[in-house]
């Protein structure tokens, strides 16, 4: 989970480290979320909504995350549950 209009707020963070990151980084709140949890979030704020699941024949994607930096500790990102709720009520656009 990432809530978009956190980015340029924990970009400026990142680029603000001691000694500097070099390299590819993945920004993320460090809240792992999977992608059913993730869209039942969504279903659950919707009036009516609900998941539907269709088999894929895919293997499941796993969570992606930095194993360079403590994200969580780089920057106050928005809990998804706050995030989603702003989303839905129009903030954060």
């Amino acid at each position: 989970w990432t809530f978009a209009p956190d980015l340029s707020h924990a970009l400026d963070a990142l680029l603000r480290l001691e000694p500097a990151v070099t390299g590819v980084v993945h920004l993320t709140s460090a809240e792992i979320t999977a992608n059913l949890d993730l869209a039942r979030a969504v279903a659950a704020l919707v009036d009516g909504g609900r998941v539907e699941i269709a088999p894929s024949g895919a293997a499941p994607r796993l969570p992606m995350a930095s194993d360079r930096i403590d994200m969580a500790a780089l920057y106050a990102w928005t809990p998804l549950a706050k995030g989603l709720k702003a989303l839905r009520d129009g903030a954060g656009s």
